[in-house]
């Protein structure tokens, strides 16, 4: 569970958190302004930050396993449907798409890794938050 939680944080925040070293490459594919560019940073955020906010006061409500099954659906809709978008619209509606499922995803995470140790909690817990500090380090050398 920890190295699962590990990539999926590795992955959403890499994605999300290294947006400039991809931002000029989006710029010239969809013919964006700088301005185009920054908001859809800035909408993905919001959505990510609000959304993994607002789940996480209702995920005691549901059973996390298949809410995660339903994230990793919105993950692959998203990298599927940003290969066929050709408009700044489409293009801010699948980074949305990213945000509404890695702020999901992060809080599932955070929910899911303590619960499957007896002991070492904090240790399980902490070793998965490293992604968070991955994706940003890692990413962009493959963004590159």
């Amino acid at each position: 569970m920890v190295g699962l939680g590990i990539c999926v944080l590795t992955m959403i925040w890499g994605t999300i958190f290294t947006f400039t070293v991809y931002a000029d490459r989006l710029a010239t594919i969809f013919n964006l302004t700088q301005l185009q560019v920054s908001s859809i940073f800035s909408i993905t955020t919001a959505v990510f930050l609000m959304v993994g906010g607002l789940f996480g006061v209702f995920a005691a409500r549901f059973s996390l396993r298949p809410v995660l099954v339903i994230v990793g659906v919105g993950l692959i809709a998203a990298i599927v449907l940003l290969q066929i978008v050709n408009s700044y619209p489409g293009v801010v509606v699948v980074f949305s798409l990213l945000g509404i499922t890695g702020g999901t995803a992060f809080t599932i995470t955070v929910s899911l890794t303590p619960q499957w140790f007896d002991s070492y909690q904090g240790l399980a817990t902490s070793l998965t938050m490293t992604g968070i500090g991955l994706g940003p380090l890692v990413l962009p050398f493959v963004w590159i």
